[in-house]
């Protein structure tokens, strides 16, 4: 019986930095939020698929990012509601280069 793996140890599994080099080639080493080919690029999934390690996942629920926008997610998650950075996320990626957005938060708010 296989050990289980952390995440962090499945994504130096060879199939994943496979899977990566692909969706990097695909994407043209460039982040598809903004079009940015200079910053540290990561792969970053979209969405999770039931039941599937991180290399088994379709190349649609991948997409190239570069590192600082997963730094800002992450801390996002941790001040504010799923919902929240969801709908964020969302806004973002809907943005073509050089756009901007407004985001108005109450005092207080989380």
């Amino acid at each position: 019986m296989e050990e289980r793996k952390t995440y962090s140890e499945k994504l130096k599994d060879p199939r994943w930095q496979k899977k990566r080099l692909e969706i990097f080639e695909r994407d043209n080493w460039m982040c598809q939020v903004c079009n940015d080919k200079t910053t540290t690029l990561v792969v970053h999934h979209k969405y999770y698929e039931s039941g599937k390690e991180p290399w088994e996942a379709s190349d649609d629920a991948l997409i190239t990012r570069y590192e600082i926008e997963q730094l800002l997610l992450c801390e996002l998650r941790k001040k504010f509601s799923k919902y929240f950075v969801y709908r964020l996320t969302k806004s973002i990626e809907r943005l073509s280069p050089g756009q901007t957005i407004k985001i108005g938060l109450k005092k207080g708010a989380r």
